[in-house]
């Protein structure tokens, strides 16, 4: 993970995308840190909803606790809709 923030800024994004997509398979949590570090504003609604959808295939539960624990700001609302997908409200 520490490759990737040494990687020129713009390629910087895709590849949290593409690293935190694998290590949200064995490690939520920090694989939703990873994701979210050094995102920008236009970024975070893609990622928060990425975050969650990866999650809640595994563990709605507890990607709805994160989600909560995220504050309630208006670029969480992709992510919520898509919590919703998976049936939480």
């Amino acid at each position: 993970t520490a490759w990737v923030a040494k990687q020129p800024a713009a390629e910087q994004g895709e590849m949290r995308d593409s690293v935190g997509t694998v290590l949200m398979m064995s490690d939520p949590k920090n694989g939703a840190a990873f994701m979210m570090e050094g995102a920008t504003e236009e970024e975070k609604p893609e990622r928060y909803s990425k975050v969650v959808s990866s999650w809640a295939a595994m563990n709605p539960d507890a990607a709805a606790t994160w989600l909560a624990e995220q504050g309630d700001g208006p670029e969480l609302d992709q992510a919520r809709s898509a919590m919703q997908a998976v049936g939480f409200r």
